[in-house]
């Protein structure tokens, strides 16, 4: 089974978006690429910052930030994946392939799937820090356990990427 072309799903939301904010300015759209405005379907991308920075005539030079989370102290973030059987299925092949492993038992996924390539796949960024350290299946729901400072990211593209699937974050803490 070959991966679906999610990056696609991400340009659809973006061109959406520019279309219904004309007021938007290349600087705008720069800080967008640049620090990422997930929620509206931008993901950090240094090449297309760049360019809407040239467009502003503003000076640009990505700084790829080291992740902090490479402490293996403390609690991790969670995202808790809600939707449809079928929906929640393709999460699953999504990750198996990701990971390439498909023989994995059906509900559990232990794993240091590095988050900068789960993000290259959905949304055409690898620009994110972290792991997907586990994925488990409970009564229909998927449990993401994350090692990562971007997990809203994460949260926001799965979201976009998967009509039907609520993806959601749960404090670690609760």
């Amino acid at each position: 089974m070959e991966l679906i072309d999610f990056p696609t799903f991400a340009l659809k939301i973006r061109e959406q978006w520019v279309a219904s904010h004309p007021e938007a300015t290349p600087e705008d759209l720069g800080d967008y690429y640049a620090y990422g405005y997930e929620e509206e379907g931008f993901y950090i991308d240094p090449e297309k910052a760049k360019y809407y920075y040239d467009l502003a005539g503003v000076d640009f030079e990505f700084q790829f930030e080291e992740s902090a989370c490479d402490d293996l102290t403390g609690e991790w973030p969670m995202l808790y994946l809600d939707g449809s059987l079928e929906v929640l299925h393709e999460v699953k092949v999504f990750f198996k392939q990701i990971n390439g492993t498909p023989d994995l038992d059906e509900n559990i996924i232990s794993t240091h799937l590095l988050l900068s390539k789960v993000m290259q796949a959905l949304v055409d960024s690898s620009y994110y820090n972290g792991h997907i350290y586990r994925m488990d299946l409970f009564d229909d729901v998927i449990f993401l356990l994350l090692k990562t400072e971007d997990h809203m990211a994460l949260c926001h593209a799965l979201n976009q990427c998967f009509p039907g699937l609520k993806a959601e974050y749960m404090d670690p803490g609760d």
